[in-house]
């Protein structure tokens, strides 16, 4: 959207500079054609030129847009790979981890057994 507006900019600028320049010279007819004639072939060119280097900054950012698709796509499987790997890694900790837990559940349940029966047997 911007980029149009400033091409459009630049065609209405042109057209706006082209016409005070030829209202505004002292010439005679022939000299007026031939000078519009010159100055509408210059402003042809240049608006040739700026159309050819506006596609190729189209094409830039188009390619510069598939490039960052592909380098966020492979840091994304990169991550995940990372992800699934680093859970591979920590699976048998965790088991060992959960039969640790269960085992210092089980003494506490041990703890808690003795030093009830410890108190029943100090009260009796």
């Amino acid at each position: 959207m911007k980029g149009n507006t400033f091409f459009l900019g630049v065609v209405v600028g042109g057209i706006i500079g082209g016409v005070t320049m030829l209202l505004s010279t002292p010439k005679s007819g022939i000299q007026l054609r031939a000078s519009i004639k010159e100055n509408s072939q210059d402003l042809s060119e240049k608006l040739n030129n700026l159309k050819l280097e506006t596609k190729g900054f189209l094409q830039l950012i188009e390619q510069s847009t598939k490039d960052g698709k592909e380098v966020v796509k492979e840091f994304t499987e990169d991550v995940q790979s990372t992800i699934a790997s680093w859970k591979k890694e920590i699976a048998p900790h965790q088991i060992n981890i959960h039969n640790e837990i269960k085992e210092i559940e089980e003494t506490l349940s041990q703890l808690e057994s003795a030093l009830e029966s410890s108190r029943q047997k100090a009260l009796n």
